[in-house]
């Protein structure tokens, strides 16, 4: 039932989410550093399949948890912003 997840997938993952909330919430408009940030984070996962130390399940559920967290951390932190 446990499992583990890969500490690299889930640090990219949660770059990842920071480079998207910032272009989500700017004005820049500017798509680049999602696209080279989303590269890097293809190689990195892939890097981790290549060498047999994770299984696709282990890097995709390490990627959605620093997704997930770096996304709800930046949301309650604007949302408490707002609101003081």
């Amino acid at each position: 039932f446990f499992t583990i997840i890969s500490a690299h997938a889930s640090a990219i993952g949660g770059c990842f989410g920071v480079i998207y909330f910032y272009q989500f919430v700017s004005t820049a408009g500017n798509i680049m550093p999602i696209c080279i940030c989303f590269g890097i984070a293809g190689l990195v996962c892939f890097a981790r399949l290549y060498l047999n130390e994770h299984s696709p399940r282990q890097v995709y559920g390490g990627f959605a948890v620093g997704l997930l967290t770096s996304l709800a951390c930046l949301t309650l932190l604007l949302f408490v912003n707002f609101n003081l």
